[in-house]
């Protein structure tokens, strides 16, 4: 049994460059979930995102929507949020049966339907899939291979550095210093990622082929070729052709919006518009116009489009960001074969690239040298290329960040079971009895965003103008996380706990001891909830 309690952080003084700032006591406004029995003490920390109006009058970055000329925004997961759950499910059936039906594999392991709370938990956005091995691998950002699984089965260190000497593999060694790197070419046939709640599924199927094809010979094979079917399976699903004919995918979500969208709130459209009125903005989504629109329109109205002043379908991310693809004409949610040779405002186009984007942007700003920022939720399509290639600076969507809990915040996900995975760990952290490191996401977010953000809606609810704090640009802080780091970033947390010389006095008082020990205190009651939180998900 547990309850909520409000926290409140204690009125304390900082010496920051000299100034002197006061903190006055404020009520935390989301409250964290804490056992019964457990004490709750009063916490200061500068880091979160309720104190940013205040610290941004010092020198550390921050970030604000006005500051930018150009604001972008991804359609499905950023703006469109789904029902993770039950789209999950339907992909994974899907897959599953054209594995069985198209491709000769066995039903026993690819179709025990309906997945399992075990099966969800194999499951989760950025594994990688070692396709000649039939290995399920997660990496640290130095492409150390940190967690293993041959099929669905957990391979043990040992084990790892049989197969990996010194845990180390050539591709995951590229493909972390540089992960477009397996998105085409020879790389793209050894390794592959699974990246977002579309894919997501791929991992899941690709383990149980491997169960189902060593079942079948005794033994592991010596090399396995599952990805081609999986692919093809994946193609099969995600045709645009499919919409009109309510085949795949969008067969499901078009006879039953309800079960697979949600919608979006009147206040995050109120703030879209405010956004409009401010900066230029756009859409780039890699859906087809038909189902672009169908999905646009059901989570922001029938006039959506009047939130953009250009829309970009199937524009076939990463390559819009690097590759120089024409822009086609759409008619009634149709791409045509007409290249558009003059981008016009108010309309909806197809495919195209980013440098005819931007000289559409500069023709209606004014502005040569505009300032732009890209909203979306791929990790490598919407945050890594853009910043990395066309030097946009990036606003990660994280669902993760919620359903992991955030400091001092109890606000939860409904697809938690989905999401969140006791096998592979935290999303943004990798941590076992010998490491507490970030992960290759958690380091890319860190490097190649302003902010993370696991919902639209939390930054719909501050003014354009207000200041937030965001991610340095050497990637080491994590300040960025808004409106909280996630509790599973346990020793980040204990050192966001400690002042630092940057911040505090150097002059030692009972005060800043007090406030000091009030703050060890608090993070111990952090712990408390991470512990409670894991032993209630072993119970059921």
């Amino acid at each position: 049994m547990s309850r909520d309690l409000g926290l409140y952080r204690h009125t304390v003084r900082l010496y920051v460059r000299r100034q002197y700032y006061s903190v006055v006591h404020k009520r935390v406004t989301d409250k964290a979930e804490v056992p019964s029995g457990t004490t709750v003490c009063t916490v200061f920390n500068r880091y979160d995102s309720t104190a940013s109006s205040r610290l941004a009058k010092n020198d550390m970055d921050v970030f604000r929507f006005t500051d930018y000329d150009c604001v972008g925004f991804d359609l499905d997961n950023t703006l469109l949020r789904y029902n993770v759950t039950n789209l999950v499910r339907m992909e994974y059936e899907m897959l599953a049966r054209f594995l069985v039906d198209r491709r000769g594999y066995g039903a026993k392991h690819l179709l025990k339907l309906p997945l399992t709370d075990d099966d969800l938990d194999f499951m989760q956005k950025g594994l990688l899939l070692d396709m000649e091995r039939g290995n399920v691998l997660r990496l640290s950002p130095d492409g150390v291979i940190r967690r293993a699984c041959h099929g669905s089965r957990l391979l043990n260190a040992d084990q790892i550095r049989e197969i990996y000497p010194e845990q180390r593999w050539e591709a995951t060694d590229v493909f972390c210093r540089d992960v477009l790197a397996a998105w085409n070419g020879a790389l793209s046939e050894k390794l592959r990622s699974t990246l977002d709640y579309f894919d997501i599924v791929a991992g899941l199927a690709f383990a149980r082929a491997v169960d189902t094809l060593d079942e079948e010979r005794g033994s592991p094979l010596d090399r396995y070729n599952i990805w081609p079917d999986i692919l093809a399976g994946l193609f099969y699903m995600f045709s645009r052709e499919h919409f009109q004919s309510n085949k795949g995918i969008f067969g499901h979500v078009k006879r039953d919006p309800e079960k697979y969208l949600r919608k979006c709130s009147s206040d995050t459209i109120s703030w879209l518009r405010e956004v409009k009125k401010k900066s230029a903005t756009f859409l780039i989504t890699g859906s087809n116009a038909d189902f672009a629109s169908f999905t646009a329109s059901y989570a922001l109205g029938e006039d959506w489009r009047s939130l953009f002043d250009i829309v970009v379908c199937y524009a076939r991310k990463p390559g819009f960001f690097i590759n120089n693809r024409p822009f086609f004409d759409v008619v009634n949610n149709n791409e045509t074969n007409i290249a558009s040779r003059d981008l016009k405002r108010g309309e909806m186009y197809s495919q195209g690239n980013w440098n005819d984007l931007l000289e559409f942007l500069a023709r209606i700003t004014g502005k040569i040298n505009q300032r732009c920022l890209y909203v979306g939720d791929n990790l490598i399509q919407d945050i890594y290329v853009p910043n990395v290639f066309a030097r946009c600076d990036t606003l990660a969507v994280i669902e993760e960040q919620m359903s992991e809990g955030m400091l001092y915040h109890s606000l939860t996900h409904l697809d938690e079971k989905i999401l969140n995975s006791k096998l592979w760990g935290s999303y943004f952290c990798l941590k076992d009895s010998t490491i507490n490191v970030d992960s290759l996401w958690g380091h890319i977010i860190k490097k190649h965003a302003k902010l993370c953000i696991p919902d639209i809606s939390l930054v719909t609810q501050r003014p354009l103008g207000e200041p937030i704090l965001c991610f340095d640009k050497d990637g080491k802080s994590y300040r960025g996380y808004y409106p909280a780091v996630p509790l599973t970033i346990k020793e980040q947390l204990k050192r966001l706990g400690r002042p630092s010389r940057e911040m505090m006095s150097t002059k030692t008082t009972y005060r800043t001891k007090r406030a000091q020990q009030r703050q060890q205190e608090g993070l111990a009651a952090v712990e408390q909830i991470l512990e409670s939180k894991n032993i209630t998900k072993t119970e059921t």
